[in-house]
Order: structure tokens, then sequence, then C-alpha cells
């Protein structure tokens, strides 16, 4: 039998997760429209009994669009318990956030941990001014953090018998 400090101690180092921003958001759209529109059309052929390899192709084509689309392409790291627990705690949330069950002062503590969790490195002023701009959207920015807030808070899944 292992002993379970012995496996903590050879434990894997954690899984990073990357995450790709486009940098023309307008054209990334329309590949993945694109995209869709063929996997859609391949489905169809399907369906019809169609001779496939033209849709197959033309969902080949896109996928390849798609994949050759330029991105700036984040990669997010678990950052050590004991500074998640220090940004944790120079983040708390206000009243107001606290009793709309809010865990952290987001608008502080997002810049703040992606600054930490995310490379390349910005200064969290730097991601509150992507945000503040637009150069970044709502929907990436929170991928970003829900990545980074994974990443470092992970919570391992318990079983639980039926007692």
């Amino acid at each position: 039998m292992t002993d379970p400090w012995d496996e903590l101690q050879n434990r894997k180092p954690q899984p990073t997760a990357t995450v790709p921003l486009p940098l023309d958001p307008t054209a990334y759209q329309a590949a993945e429209d694109e995209l869709e529109d063929a996997r859609r059309a391949l489905l169809d052929a399907q369906r019809r009994g169609d001779v496939l390899e033209p849709f197959q192709s033309r969902v080949e084509a896109a996928e390849k669009a798609l994949d050759e689309q330029p991105c700036t392409v984040f990669t997010i790291r678990a950052i050590p318990p004991r500074r998640w627990d220090e940004l944790s705690a120079q983040h708390q949330p206000t009243a107001e956030q606290r009793q709309q069950g809010w865990q952290w002062n987001i608008p502080t503590f997002r810049p703040a941990l992606l600054a930490e969790a995310a490379e390349p490195k910005f200064e969290p002023e730097q991601w509150v001014v992507l945000a503040a701009t637009g150069k970044i959207a709502p929907g990436e920015l929170d991928t970003l953090f829900a990545q980074a807030v994974r990443a470092s808070n992970r919570i391992p899944r318990v079983d639980v018998g039926k007692g």
C-alpha cells in the first residue's frame, strides 16, 4: 500500500488551460459560421444519401480556415494555494456584492488573478484597460477568469455512497 504523503509529493503538476483570443473577431466569427454551415450541409447530404466528398472537402477547408485565424493564445496556470488565499483576502466582496452571493470583488479580483495566472503576463491595470476599452470582450474576459479560478481553486469530485 502506498503512503498518501508520498503520493501527494509525487503528484504531477496541475494542468494548464489555453484560451485563444482571435486578433480579428469579425473574421474569426465568419470562419466559425462557415464551418457550422459546412457541417450542417454535410449532415443534410448524409440524410439525403448524396455523394459526401464535396461536403467533406468543404468542412475540411472551413476547419483549416478557422485554424489559420491569427490568435493571441493565453496559457492559464494554477497559482499556489498561499497566493490564492492572499488574493482572495485582498479582494473581498463589498457588502452589497456579498448580499448578491459574490465570493470576491470581481472588478478588482479578476485583474489581480489574471495578472498572476495568465501568460503572456499583464499587470492588473492592463487587464482593466483591456476590459474598459473593449479590446477584450466580456465573454473572453469571463472565460479567462473562469479558467484561472478553475485551475487555482480546484475542487475534487466527491463520491457519496448510498448510506
